[in-house]
């Protein structure tokens, strides 16, 4: 089995606590996968995760306290109702100590996007939880969730259904209603579309990142939409499909006086590298080239 386990640390990095504290619950023998957290009200956070100790892997929450421990004396299950799976698991704070819970859940017919909110006593709101997605019943993946404290939660999804692929979005409002009447389609009908990733920009938008594959070169790209979905620049080509014919993204840190740091991992010809770029608010590249972080020879350094 495993143990999630926590340490708090000072801006200066010193650890609050004498020594980490286990968090969770899980019975001895059961294995935890997608672990995520996000900071609460008054120095508390929030740990979301998935483990295998009923029937089928479920989504659990647990409430770690200022000095460290546990608030429960077992793990709260998200939502009653039983699918086949749920896994992939997001979750984000609103601002008002309520957590907002997203997983991608098989009910044996397909995948969807379900989501719910969990207040400081481990209670969801909607039980069984809504669905994000409002268009399709086909397989979504690769789940990508924001929250914007005031304004609403965001998601995104690769969406795969009769040979069809097409990266999608919507937004929820916290009390449970969606402001629009239909998914909005971002990248459609494209080939090997995946990585999808969706980031808060300082600016109030959106910086969508997703890749795929052109002339049979995986390649990165970048959009930024706004929180009424307007597309405010056309998806850009953020590597070089010429020189490297694997990208995977490894992460996107946003600034708080604008734009992102982004950083993927590159592969060709038997060479690896972990290469980053800076990227301005619509997007765009601000280096004239990508700085390489590091580099060897051989297989990729990470998969994704």
């Amino acid at each position: 089995g495993l143990n999630i386990m926590a340490q708090r640390f000072t801006t200066a990095g010193t650890a609050v606590w004498s020594a980490p504290v286990r968090i969770n619950h899980t019975p001895v023998g059961t294995y935890i996968y997608s672990l995520q957290l996000t900071e609460l009200t008054d120095n508390q956070a929030m740990v979301a995760f998935v483990d295998g100790r009923s029937a089928t892997d479920r989504v659990y929450v647990q409430r770690i306290q200022a000095n460290g421990s546990p608030a429960w004396a077992d793990d709260k299950q998200v939502q009653n109702a039983i699918f086949a799976t749920e896994t992939s698991v997001r979750i984000g704070h609103d601002g008002s100590g309520i957590a907002i819970v997203a997983w991608q859940q098989d009910d044996g017919v397909d995948v969807d996007i379900a989501f719910t909110r969990v207040d400081m006593t481990g209670t969801a709101t909607w039980d069984p939880a809504k669905i994000a997605h409002l268009d399709t019943t086909d397989t979504q993946s690769s789940l990508n969730m924001v929250v914007s404290p005031g304004d609403g939660i965001y998601f995104s999804w690769r969406e795969y259904g009769g040979a069809v692929s097409k990266l999608e979005m919507q937004k929820w409002y916290f009390n449970g209603t969606c402001p629009f009447v239909s998914d909005f389609t971002l990248v459609g009908n494209a080939d090997n579309l995946s990585h999808a990733s969706l980031h808060l920009l300082s600016t109030g938008n959106l910086l969508y990142m997703f890749s795929a594959t052109v002339d049979y070169m995986n390649v990165m790209g970048t959009a930024v939409i706004s929180p009424e979905f307007d597309l405010l620049t056309t998806p850009q080509i953020l590597t070089d499909p010429t020189s490297f014919w694997y990208t995977g993204l490894i992460s996107v840190g946003t600034s708080s006086s604008g734009g992102a740091l982004v950083i993927w991992d590159a592969f060709g010809d038997y060479v690896s590298e972990d290469r980053m770029m800076k990227v301005g608010n619509l997007g765009q590249k601000l280096w004239p080239g990508h700085r390489t972080v590091e580099r060897q020879g051989g297989p990729p350094l990470r998969y994704y």
